[in-house]
């Protein structure tokens, strides 16, 4: 889903520690992107349950992979994709030093260079759609689609990356809303250095695809580039969290 109002919020915050799944995460309060004590309190149920699902993280193998990347699922296929996919990664994150470089770089890339596909959410969002071959030939997607993409060139970097799908709402809305919103959107978590930093390309691109064409935007929307857990969960409930291991595909 296309975020269509962006919420301007006030911040800070203190960082939090807690056990997720087997690893520690410390939530770094990133820079300029913090809530207040009063709107942490109100998405404490949020903040909950997004923990709860970050540790039930479903890992399906390279093969749950295979239509993700192609909507035919076709090995050889697969394979050019997948060739192609890590080729374009390695030249993103080309002068890349660091792994929170890498996902900068990534991130940056998806949100200038893919469009918000209006038609296809407008009418019917396929497996096709949302799959590396298409968004490579195209440069439109779905918030699914841009979420696909992001992993995929992570991936291909070695970073842990998950997809996450679930509620989200707008500013207008309340806490108890975004616990009963729709699972209408996909985003994801990467993991940095023991901590998870949160990125929803679709919401910091603003660019889009119409029956008109492609229309390029002209700014993005900053807050959805690297959130820290608290400020992610201010407006996304994880109701899914997958991690599509499109390497081992391709080296499999």
């Amino acid at each position: 889903m296309k975020k269509s109002i962006t919420a301007a919020i006030l911040l800070l915050a203190a960082a939090a520690f807690v056990f997720l799944g087997g690893r520690y995460f410390t939530g770094a309060v990133t820079a300029g992107k913090t809530i207040t004590d009063a709107q942490r309190d109100s998405y404490e149920p949020v903040r909950e349950r997004n923990w709860q699902m970050l540790e039930k993280v479903m890992d399906y193998g390279p093969e749950y992979c295979k239509g993700y990347a192609a909507a035919n699922g076709d090995d050889e296929r697969v394979r050019e994709i997948l060739t192609e996919v890590r080729e374009l990664s390695d030249e993103i994150c080309q002068g890349a030093d660091t792994d929170l470089e890498k996902v900068q770089a990534i991130e940056q890339w998806v949100a200038d260079n893919l469009y918000y596909n209006h038609v296809a959410a407008e009418t019917a969002v396929t497996a096709d759609v949302i799959s590396l071959e298409t968004v490579l030939s195209t440069r439109a997607a779905t918030c699914a689609g841009y979420s696909n993409m992001f992993s995929a060139l992570c991936g291909m970097q070695g970073l842990y990356c998950v997809n996450l799908r679930g509620g989200t709402y707008v500013l207008e809305d309340t806490p108890d809303n975004l616990l009963s919103a729709p699972m209408n959107h996909e985003w994801n978590g990467v993991l940095i250095d023991g901590e998870w930093l949160f990125i929803d390309t679709t919401w910091l691109s603003n660019n889009s695809y119409t029956e008109e064409g492609y229309l390029r935007a002209g700014d993005m929307d900053e807050e959805y580039r690297d959130m820290d857990f608290e400020y992610m969960c201010y407006e996304h409930r994880i109701d899914l969290a997958d991690h599509r291991d499109f390497r081992a595909l391709l080296e499999g």
